[in-house]
């Protein structure tokens, strides 16, 4: 039986042209492991295939010009670039950047916003305290 398997396996690594000699764990192993090879070529084509169709596209576009699909795209960007009162033109990653960077500077204006707040408030306190003494909340706090 084992035998019978042993060669039955010979003949499939014969087949795909792999050495043939050696003992029954060694051409399993070969078996196996050209599947996961050939797995793993596949997913290489797959991916190359992929690259291919981009670069064709982008070839595309160089010499045609933006497929309407994109020309759609850009024109809703700039639509919403327009409405928040950013700049329009530009290519397309420009006007990208413009519209997710500002929501990250409005935080950040905001952030500063506050502290410029929080600044003014001190010096306030610290001129009153300055004029008039310290407040009785302050003389609670130190004593």
């Amino acid at each position: 039986k084992t035998q019978v398997r042993v060669a039955v396996e010979s003949a499939e690594a014969n087949a795909k042209g792999l050495k043939v000699g050696g003992n029954k764990p060694e051409l399993i192993e070969r078996l196996t492991g050209t599947a996961a090879q050939q797995r793993k070529q596949k997913q290489i084509s797959r991916m190359a295939g992929m690259a291919v169709r981009i670069k064709k596209t982008q070839t595309k576009e160089a010499i045609q010009g933006p497929s309407l699909k994109t020309q759609v795209r850009v024109a809703v960007e700039s639509a919403e670039a327009n409405a928040k009162g950013l700049k329009v033109g530009g290519n397309k990653p420009e006007l990208i950047e413009r519209l997710t960077g500002t929501a990250a500077q409005q935080r950040k204006q905001k952030q500063i916003s506050r502290m410029a707040g929080m600044a003014v408030r001190i010096k306030k306190t610290q001129t009153k305290e300055a004029i008039q003494g310290p407040s009785l909340k302050t003389q609670v706090r130190v004593a």
